[in-house]
């Protein structure tokens, strides 16, 4: 019977690893994206580029439904920095602005929405080693 019954660190750490993945594949749709410039490709084929980020907001959702169950383990703030910038560079896109600077502003939202979501989860990794007790075992080599 006590077999069973998850232990509450053990479940701590599935969640984190699971905030870890979302994060991670947020990352990499954003990565892919913006290195190829897919939403812009695609939206010249005439789908309105809402639409083409709609898998990014989705994957935003799940990571963001992953950080809720961790919140208090975790440096929340990084995550809601990330996800306000991210945001401010999406309404910089999508705002018919048309003046110099205009791209600046949305690419320097994205850059630090970019550098708060590389912290997030380095800062996850480090605490789901530590509960592991990964970090109390010896170095190979």
């Amino acid at each position: 019977m006590c077999g069973s019954i998850a232990r509450p660190d053990a479940i701590q750490s599935d969640r984190l690893r699971r905030t870890l993945l979302a994060g991670g594949l947020f990352a990499a749709l954003m990565g892919v994206d913006d290195f190829l410039m897919l939403h812009e490709a695609v939206a010249t084929t005439g789908i309105p580029e809402e639409v083409v980020l709609v898998p990014h907001m989705l994957v935003l959702c799940a990571l963001c439904y992953c950080a809720y169950a961790v919140r208090a383990a975790t440096p929340r703030l990084l995550l809601a920095g990330s996800v306000l910038s991210m945001g401010l560079s999406f309404a910089a896109d999508m705002a018919p602005i048309h003046v110099g600077g205009a791209t600046f502003v949305e690419e320097a939202f994205k850059l630090v929405g970019i550098l708060f979501l590389t912290a997030y989860p380095v800062a996850i990794s480090h605490k789901a080693l530590r509960q592991s007790g990964a970090s109390r075992r010896p170095a190979v080599g």
